[in-house]
């Protein structure tokens, strides 16, 4: 658990850093809604957490997510082996109204290294970085 937690607070805050993300869920992150609640109660977080894209990057998330080789598609959390998943929490509810609109990928952070699933997930936002109009 401990592994996960620091991997996977190393790669929430390189994602926290691109443009193509607007929202890191994490409840480490001060800005998490339920972070005061954490802070209180918890030492440590496990590496399951997710982060929501920019709206427009939407048609290409199919594309960007083929690129992985590390993470593979899936929805079994807290194992060994780093999983990536595309979600909807908005569907079917009305109390989101803190998430920030556009998709949301749920990440579950395995025991690989950190530097190799970061490069592994610099080849999916590369891609995501091309689609992107230029920023002014």
């Amino acid at each position: 658990m401990r592994q996960a937690d620091a991997t996977a607070r190393e790669i929430l805050t390189w994602l926290a850093s691109r443009s193509e993300v607007v929202q890191v869920l994490h409840p480490s992150q001060p800005a998490h809604p339920g972070h005061g609640v954490w802070k209180r109660d918890f030492a440590g977080a496990a590496g399951v957490f997710s982060v929501v894209l920019r709206p427009d990057l939407a048609p290409f998330q199919a594309e960007a997510l083929d690129r992985l080789r590390l993470f593979k598609l899936g929805a079994s959390w807290g194992g060994v082996h780093s999983l990536i998943a595309v979600n909807d929490p908005r569907r079917g509810r009305t109390s989101l109204d803190w998430l920030k609109p556009g998709p949301v990928w749920r990440l579950s952070i395995g025991l690989e290294a950190a530097g190799d699933l970061l490069t592994d997930l610099t080849h999916a936002f590369e891609l995501l970085a091309k689609k992107q109009p230029a920023l002014l």
